[in-house]
């Protein structure tokens, strides 16, 4: 059935929007949080709360799309492969540069806080404080590359014959 992939590929694409629209309700959790919690805790735990239902969904949709790809496939007909493959192309595409990108991002901004002047934080201390955050979006980066990969080699595949 392509159940199990077509569910993992929505799975992989909606996680980046979903968490970018939830962006806004943080400011209630983060405030909650701040009530209980203080300091390198603080932050570590609500970056967790912020990233992790999104990590756990992306590993869903990750695997999803792994257990059934192979079903997925073989269910298209060469006319739908193209079209299927040249959409995956770009949401590969999507998902890997955006990945990289806040991959960059997150590691640049430890990097910049553990060497800017003033009061000095370990930088692993400071990658600590942003793990979850890089866990989601190595994730994405992988993600995007795992559906770039196999979308463009079903397109060589019926391109060639």
């Amino acid at each position: 059935m392509r159940l199990k992939a077509t569910t993992g590929i929505i799975i992989l694409v909606s996680s980046p929007l979903a968490q970018f629209l939830v962006g806004g309700l943080w400011a209630t959790v983060e405030f909650c949080a701040k009530l209980y919690l203080s300091g390198l805790e603080f932050e570590f735990a609500s970056n967790l709360i912020m990233n992790g239902p999104f990590c756990t969904l992306t590993i869903v949709g990750l695997a999803l799309y792994i257990a059934g790809r192979k079903e997925f496939w073989k269910s298209a007909d060469t006319h739908e492969i193209k079209n299927i493959s040249i959409l995956l192309v770009v949401l590969g595409l999507f998902l890997s540069i955006m990945g990289f990108w806040f991959s960059l991002g997150t590691y640049s901004i430890a990097w910049y806080y553990s060497h800017k002047g003033g009061v000095e934080r370990p930088f692993n201390q400071l990658l600590l404080k942003y793990s979850p955050t890089l866990l989601l979006t190595i994730l994405w980066f992988v993600s995007g590359i795992t559906l770039l990969a196999d979308s463009l080699k079903q397109l060589a595949s019926k391109v060639r014959s």
